[in-house]
């Protein structure tokens, strides 16, 4: 389930990095409520 969001968010939003941490160090539910956040078109830094 992780790669597959990993892969959701890549392909999407062309996103590597979040902060200073890349995408794989983060945990599922994190990377879920970043892939939520960017859906709405909120900005992440």
């Amino acid at each position: 389930m992780k790669s597959m969001i990993l892969k959701k968010i890549k392909e999407e939003f062309g996103i590597k990095k979040v902060g200073a941490k890349k995408l794989e160090q983060y945990n599922f539910y994190e990377l879920c409520s970043i892939h939520k956040r960017l859906s709405r078109g909120e900005v992440i830094k």
